[in-house]
């Protein structure tokens, strides 16, 4: 089905990058229209968990998402970025690397704890 799809773009004159990544892309739509949200499965969940958003994201369904998992997963963190939207690792790369940095750090030192 793919490459009938592809059939319908003028691939030559594409460039190079998003030529490379169009089936990609259509395989993640699909699979993104798939999914459902389990929140029974996600409550099974042991292994500590780090959940980022910006402060001001304005989409309903990234809300709705970042709500859902903290409902349901029981070993979470929530980091907001402030004054970002949901793109944070690509606007400040320097504060995203320290929260994953500081979870993982914290996540290791308990683990290391019980041992």
């Amino acid at each position: 089905m793919v490459d009938q799809q592809l059939l319908y773009c003028d691939i030559p004159t594409m460039q190079p990058g998003l030529r490379a990544s169009i089936e990609s892309s259509i395989r993640q739509v699909r699979a993104l229209a798939a999914y459902r949200f389990d929140p029974n499965q996600m409550s099974t969940l042991k292994i500590p968990t780090l959940l980022l958003t910006g402060s001001e994201t304005a989409s309903p369904q990234l809300k709705q998402a970042i709500s859902g998992l903290l409902d349901s997963l029981p070993n979470r963190t929530l980091f907001v970025f402030q004054g970002q939207q949901h793109n944070a690792m690509d606007t400040v790369p320097q504060q995203f690397a320290k929260a994953v940095g500081n979870f993982l750090l914290s996540t290791t030192s308990k683990t290391s704890a019980k041992q």
